[in-house]
């Protein structure tokens, strides 16, 4: 296997193999992470891909809820802007 590269969020690894394997990746697993066409498991809290060629694996992680958050964090800023802006008649 090759030395990891990327991000604290992506990480490319490189393991040949010739059939089927499970290719297991010193880092905790959680929620989010992900490979393109691959199945990303925990094995004893560790990240597990499911791998089936000798292509590189990129991994990917992002925090569940993160884009919801967003979103709910910018309509707020929006609503709050608009009301110190032009408060509301009566």
């Amino acid at each position: 296997m090759s030395k990891p590269r990327g991000l604290p969020n992506k990480l490319t690894l490189f393991a040949p193999t010739t059939e089927p394997d499970t290719l297991v990746v010193k880092a905790n697993y959680a929620t989010g992470w992900t490979a393109k066409d691959l199945k990303v498991s925990s094995a004893a809290g560790r990240l597990a891909i499911s791998v089936n060629s000798d292509q590189p694996v990129t991994l990917q992680y992002q925090a569940p809820g993160l884009v919801p958050g967003l979103i709910i964090s910018l309509l707020t800023t929006l609503a709050t802007a608009r009301l110190i802006l032009k408060p509301i008649e009566r």
